[in-house]
């Protein structure tokens, strides 16, 4: 139970960085 709490809990944040990093990536683009 606490396993699968803990693997949802880590998707998570791995789909948050991903979506962190193309946000990150764009202001790169933008700043030139």
């Amino acid at each position: 139970m606490l396993d699968n709490k803990i693997c949802t809990v880590k998707t998570i944040c791995k789909k948050l960085m991903k979506k962190y990093d193309v946000k990150m990536e764009n202001n790169k683009q933008d700043n030139g």
